[in-house]
């Protein structure tokens, strides 16, 4: 079992109580690094200036999108009327192409290598050898909580009810699969029993 509170420890115990372990392992900017990712304050202020950098990139995009269209309306027409039927036609193009965009970006699972600093869960801590590095328990950690993150939606995501939606349930089931191996592969290291999937996969026990 890992000590947190260990001067050579793995992980850490941060401000707000829970331990984390740091991808790198503990060094100068551990802690600013889990004040960028889990801080309240940080958090509110990166949602903030995320916002206002989509907002005014939706904007110069429609209003792109729409001079555009102006312009060849306008050009092909020769009339005013058009042109604007033909700018409004682009606002409505850009506003289409923002929303794909954004909707793209923001599905999916967000790659677990872009968060260097996770929070270290609980039957991690207690099964991870005491000397296990900071690059161990992070990649244990990552695999078991995704894990169990993945498996609170997944029987909602392969769910089929229309014949339609059968690709979007086998994608799913996928990257689940490649979840739970992840996840199967950190327990037996840890040597502790693993819980089974939460939908049927053909996975070697």
């Amino acid at each position: 079992m890992i000590e947190p509170r260990s001067p050579d420890s793995a992980v850490f115990v941060a401000p707000d109580g829970d331990v984390y372990v740091d991808r790198d392992g503990p060094g100068v900017t551990t802690l600013r690094r889990w004040r960028d990712q889990y801080d309240p304050v940080a958090v509110r202020r990166r949602q903030r200036r995320a916002a206002w950098g989509w907002t005014l990139l939706a904007l110069l995009t429609v209003g792109t999108v729409a001079a555009a269209g102006f312009g060849v309306g306008l050009l092909v027409s020769g009339s005013f009327l058009r042109g604007t039927v033909f700018g409004g036609g682009g606002a409505v193009i850009g506003i289409w192409v923002c929303y794909g965009a954004a909707s793209v970006l923001t599905s999916g699972d967000r790659p677990s290598a872009a968060v260097p600093v996770v929070p270290v869960p609980a039957e991690v801590l207690a099964a991870a050898p005491a000397a296990a590095s900071a690059a161990d328990v992070w990649r244990w950690s990552v695999a078991v909580a995704t894990e169990a993150d993945r498996r609170r939606t997944i029987g909602y995501e392969t769910y089929v009810e229309r014949p339609h939606m059968q690709k979007q349930a086998d994608d799913a089931r996928e990257r689940y699969a490649a979840v739970y191996r992840a996840y199967l592969e950190a327990a037996r290291e840890l040597g502790i029993p693993p819980r089974e999937p939460d939908i049927p996969l053909d996975v070697a026990g």
